[in-house]
């Protein structure tokens, strides 16, 4: 019997699709992804970097649509592309402000949910035939735009389903579409519901203080080798999650693990990162001086390559990365029996350590932190900060004493 090649099938390939098949080799532990191209006849063939199938076909899937997205493997007529009406869709906003119409922010809104790079509409819709586009694509994206974004308020899905419905109305009055796809409004309470947040002292005790935990159960997790999902824990689980709670960043491809090594610059003892495409646009964010120390540790003696990222930089494909450190990072919740919040009831994730930095230094200031500063530089507004955090948040100590001193007069105290 002929000896089997490294290259070889293991196991018959999986079709998941019409020109889409999972399948591994002999050579490697990961499930390989094969789309058809119908441009080139060829097939292409991209590592999912999933040793299960269930989480290969996902990758698989991703890929795909990326791929078809950017136009790599079929490309309609620009001119019935989404991106064109999306185009006409900016122009008529345009108009609209110089003609007094709407306010100047108009088109900043339009554009921000168009243009958004981790989530906007032309990133998933951009390249496809216009023609094509039905009522479930539409449902299928915002019920995963709502599955990333769990802290979108109902304004902003709100404004994602206008920005569709604008579009798709430049197609309809073109004579493209005969009809509009329907998009499904969101029911999101606008009331102030707080954000999930680790309990840290002083708001419990010491021994209760659940980002110390945390970080503990992280600490033995990596020491322990656990893998999740074919992944090990490394002490990199352990600095993303003290980073994030030093810099203010969200936990999104646009900003944490957009952040290459040129983005980050030393500035006295702590670092300014610059984020280039984060929610709110392009700022610089200034960290506590801790965050400098966690980089430090991360690059060690070696100097890095300004280009790579500065975490996880062996997956290029950065939502995997993303996805990596978000199934680690339950496992981590599980352990420490940190599932929920345990005031709101929420379930935690990524996004609790971007809450948990804000209520931190709010907290920690003794209330000499300048909210507008810390707003600013954190991406958001002094209204969201009101809303969801200090409302939720004991006063500090100090703030406390203030509110209790009485000022006596010289009649009392002359009385004394």
């Amino acid at each position: 019997m002929a000896k089997k090649s490294r290259h070889s099938l293991d196991g018959p390939a999986i079709t998941i699709r019409a020109g889409l098949a999972i399948y591994k080799t002999l050579a490697s532990p990961f499930y390989f992804a094969r789309i058809w191209n119908a441009k080139s006849k060829k097939y292409v063939v991209r590592s999912t970097k999933e040793t299960t199938r269930i989480e290969a076909r996902k990758v698989a899937e991703e890929i795909f649509q990326s791929l078809h997205q950017s136009g790599a493997l079929t490309q309609a007529p620009r001119e019935m592309t989404f991106q064109h009406f999306a185009e006409q869709a900016i122009k008529q906003a345009q108009f609209d402000v110089a003609s007094g119409i709407r306010r100047q922010t108009h088109i900043k809104d339009i554009r921000y949910v168009l243009e958004q790079p981790s989530w906007g509409l032309l990133k998933q819709f951009g390249n496809n035939d216009i023609r094509e586009i039905q009522t479930k694509d539409f449902y299928e994206y915002i019920n995963k735009v709502q599955q990333e974004n769990p802290h979108f308020s109902a304004s902003t899905h709100q404004s994602i389903r206008g920005g569709f419905r604008k579009v798709m109305l430049h197609a309809l009055q073109a004579g493209v579409i005969t009809q509009r796809p329907e998009a499904p409004k969101v029911n999101k309470s606008n009331k102030s519901v707080p954000r999930t947040f680790f309990r840290f002292y002083p708001i419990v005790s010491r021994e209760k203080d659940e980002y110390r935990l945390l970080c503990k159960v992280a600490e033995d997790a990596a020491k322990e080798r656990v893998q999740v999902r074919g992944t090990p824990i490394t002490t990199e689980l352990r600095d993303i999650i003290q980073f994030m709670v030093n810099s203010f960043v969200r936990p999104t491809y646009s900003e944490l693990f957009a952040l290459k090594h040129s983005d980050i610059a030393f500035r006295n003892d702590w670092l300014v990162l610059t984020i280039r495409r984060g929610k709110t646009g392009f700022r610089l964010t200034d960290t506590m001086p801790a965050a400098a120390g966690i980089y430090k540790r991360r690059l060690g003696k070696k100097p890095p390559n300004p280009d790579d990222y500065v975490f996880l930089p062996e997956y290029k494909n950065r939502k995997t990365a993303h996805r990596i450190i978000s199934r680690q990072l339950n496992y981590l919740l599980d352990r420490a029996g940190l599932k929920r919040d345990k005031e709101t009831g929420k379930v935690h994730s990524l996004y609790s350590l971007r809450h948990l930095s804000l209520a931190m230094r709010v907290l920690n200031s003794s209330g000499t932190a300048d909210l507008l500063l810390l707003a600013q530089n954190a991406g958001t507004s002094h209204r969201m900060l009101e809303l969801f955090y200090l409302n939720n948040l004991p006063r500090p100590e100090d703030d406390v004493r203030r509110l209790q001193t009485i000022k006596r007069s010289k009649e009392d105290i002359t009385k004394k």
